[in-house]
């Protein structure tokens, strides 16, 4: 039945498009691999993309990166939805939220979980990009976050560590960086501590991987935790955050048992996206078929083994 299909796919051209047209003047800025900055804008970025120059899609998964020359895939649905949830609200009512006044830099690869799906967030909404190539160091990270007035920022621990040292170090402050978004691995509570006492800096512990497309949980405060004492606001902030929509997660025994979700029962973390396809995965040696269900604790993911712990609508701490 038509009235069941869509007219037409959802491409990154797609997205490339709505960006030129709507705010094709917004800048698109990277650090190059000779260390200078290059500048563009949406539109000039569609007019090139049009022209098929550079046209790469890597497989984003973890490891190796695989190219593949001239082929496009749709964008994480969810990702557009999630820039688009705008309306009047301003960026620190919804701290997840990449708005069109934002400046923002994934200080993740595109090669990697497709940077997490923020650069397909920015060309939805249109606001300034900043990519910042392959210099991660603190001192070249700083810089970039105060020359282009970056709002918005996204990476793994890693790198945080060595901005938050380089700052220390040398008596610098964070002048226009409001929110960062934290994951790949657990965000130690002295780092988050850091960013917000010392700089402002709002933390969002996230949990993804690429067969989510790529975001699973994000932890911000409901409105029943704005009232809570700094010490319980802070262990929830530690956690991983609630499943997003289109997400659903349990945990299971050694037997596949579901088991409860009370934050504190611990067992093998199941995974389920809302996507048309079948995913293999391998569990206790045997291959097993899920509707969609990935055992992520069995993809080597989750540290120490496979334990996780998931708390009633709410994501446990990677073990």
């Amino acid at each position: 039945m038509l009235g069941l299909m869509q007219e037409r796919p959802l491409l990154i051209s797609d997205l490339s498009e709505h960006a030129a047209r709507h705010h094709g003047d917004v800048e698109i800025v990277s650090r190059r691999a000779e260390g200078d900055i290059h500048r563009t804008t949406y539109a000039q970025a569609a007019a090139r993309a049009a022209t098929g120059a550079g046209a790469r899609c890597h497989g984003a998964g973890t490891g190796r990166a695989r190219g593949h020359v001239g082929v496009e895939r749709r964008p994480p649905l969810r990702d557009v939805l999630r820039g688009q949830r705008l309306g009047a609200r301003a960026a620190h009512d919804q701290p997840a939220v990449v708005a069109r006044s934002d400046c923002v830099l994934p200080v993740v690869p595109m090669f990697h979980v497709n940077a997490w799906g923020i650069p397909y967030s920015a060309a939805a909404v249109g606001c300034k990009l900043v990519f910042p190539g392959a210099q991660l160091d603190g001192k070249s990270v700083y810089e970039l976050l105060v020359a282009e007035r970056v709002t918005f920022a996204a990476g793994v621990p890693t790198v945080w560590q060595m901005l938050l040292t380089y700052m220390g170090a040398n008596g610098l402050k964070l002048p226009h960086l409001q929110r960062t978004v934290i994951g790949g691995s657990a965000c130690p509570p002295a780092m988050i501590q850091a960013f917000r006492k010392q700089y402002g800096v709002e933390v969002l512990h996230a949990w993804g991987m690429t067969e989510l497309s790529p975001l699973g949980t994000l932890c911000t405060l409901k409105n029943k935790h704005l009232s809570l004492p700094e010490e319980e606001q802070m262990k929830i902030r530690l956690k991983q955050g609630r499943a997003i929509f289109g997400i659903d997660m349990k945990i299971v025994d050694a037997d596949g048992r579901e088991l409860p979700c009370d934050g504190k029962t611990q067992g093998d973390l199941l995974v389920r996206v809302r996507c048309p396809r079948f995913f293999w995965t391998r569990i206790r040696g045997r291959k097993k078929k899920e509707l969609g269900m990935l055992s992520e604790s069995k993809m080597g993911r989750v540290a120490l083994g496979s334990a996780a712990e998931v708390e009633r609508w709410s994501a446990g701490r990677k073990m």
